[in-house]
């Protein structure tokens, strides 16, 4: 039967270049057109974004970038004729996007220890297959999930519908609680939360006993089934979670 392990992108295994490029290039020239300071277009972009998200009906099109930029220049009556996406094209290169922890060394091992890789993202594709590609790491994933392909968002079933019905060992890693422990547990996969470590707490424990006493952020009960503070910890972790061997050592 089928191991799927779905890895979380920007924060779990790359940096992606919206933060340090992208928006501040977009809000720039709204800025220029508009006369609003860019720090204030950055929080419109961000804002829309976030009622995107809150409303189910349109969870999909929370993170097209292209649409939103539209949008909120429409809102401050000006024209943009930019494409977010070739400007995510144009950089994805140092200092704007990098590999984290070794990823691929680690995604290779648990490719040739069985297990299928699947990015699932709230990013759509066309603003994550450029960064993969420049980071080279697309080819070690066998497919991607993402809002624009699958027409849902991580926190609807529908987003990992084909997977639970094909069924074998499902696990999800990614470092944001809500998006990457909350949902996929509630719809019955296993979850290894890539979490920052606070000031060495729990830093020598085992991954499983890190689950089990770790603060959990909004008052929440739903725990991983793992901590790992590292992806070099991964493939031991889901290799356990596999075999069912969950028990804190």
């Amino acid at each position: 039967m089928t191991s799927t392990l779905f890895v979380d992108l920007d924060g779990t295994i790359m940096r992606n270049p919206f933060w340090s490029a992208v928006f501040p290039i977009v809000a720039e020239r709204l800025a220029g057109s508009s006369g609003q300071p860019a720090t204030a277009i950055i929080e419109m972009i961000v804002a829309e974004s976030a009622a995107r998200k809150a409303n189910e009906a349109n969870a999909a099109w929370a993170t097209d970038w292209d649409d939103i930029v539209r949008a909120v220049a429409r809102r401050l009556g000006v024209s943009f004729d930019l494409s977010v996406e070739q400007v995510v094209i144009d950089n994805c290169h140092p200092p704007h996007i990098a590999v984290l922890d070794d990823a691929a060394t680690v995604l290779r091992a648990l490719a040739d220890n069985g297990w299928q890789i699947v990015a699932a993202t709230h990013g759509q594709a066309r603003y994550q297959v450029p960064v993969l590609k420049a980071l080279g790491l697309l080819p070690l994933f066998a497919d991607l999930a993402t809002p624009d392909r699958r027409g849902c968002w991580k926190q609807q079933q529908g987003f990992w519908q084909p997977y639970l019905d094909a069924g074998g060992t499902l696990i999800h890693v990614g470092d944001l609680y809500e998006d990457d422990v909350l949902a996929p547990k509630r719809l019955g996969l296993h979850a290894v939360w890539k979490a920052k470590p606070a000031d060495g707490v729990l830093h020598d424990a085992d991954p499983f006993r890190r689950a089990a006493v770790i603060e959990l952020p909004m008052q929440q009960a739903v725990r991983p089934d793992a901590v790992i503070f590292h992806l070099g910890e991964l493939p031991a972790v889901v290799s356990r979670l596999r075999q069912g061997d969950v028990k804190p050592r």
